[in-house]
């Protein structure tokens, strides 16, 4: 039985990648190759202070710019939150259109959100939302100081995470 449960886990986290890439393939995504993601210094504490307080998901909106293959987080905010637990979360959504976001330097990046469970792959629902946006990054808090970031082109392994 103990081998049997860390192989039901890679399987998990097989089928899931395997079904985001599929679902990602379907909508026929396209986005910029983005190699690593660049934070700013207290990001992090704030993420931690986020997570040991809330036992239900939340999530977070990331704004910034994407430079030669790194996105680079400058700010963040709190959507709307409709309904939220620790398996979920609803939320309204992170942009609006913004005429004059044309012009602006900081454009919405994606979005972050906690897995009070300390589960660290991308779950059905996850996918299915990222692959339905037009972020281009999700990243996941899964502990204390363990953030992971995704892109639709690798959906299995993370991003490297520097701060500025």
């Amino acid at each position: 039985m103990k081998k049997l449960i860390p192989f039901l886990i890679v399987t998990s986290i097989v089928i899931t990648a395997v079904f985001c890439i599929i679902l990602l393939n379907k909508w026929n995504i396209k986005k910029t190759t983005i190699e690593s993601v660049r934070t700013y210094d207290g990001f992090t504490a704030k993420l931690n202070e986020l997570y040991a307080t809330s036992t239900d998901e939340f999530v977070l909106c990331l704004n910034g710019k994407i430079d030669n293959g790194i996105a680079v987080i400058t700010s963040y905010h709190s959507p709307k939150e409709y309904k939220a637990d620790e398996n979920d979360i609803v939320f309204s959504s992170c942009s609006n259109f913004d005429f004059f976001e044309i012009f602006k330097k900081e454009k919405h990046l994606g979005t972050i959100h906690n897995h009070p469970s300390s589960v660290c792959h991308l779950g059905y629902m996850d996918c299915y939302s990222f692959g339905k946006s037009n972020d281009a990054i999700i990243g996941i808090i899964c502990g204390e100081d363990t953030v992971h970031f995704f892109t639709p082109k690798d959906l299995i392994n993370s991003l490297e995470i520097n701060t500025i």
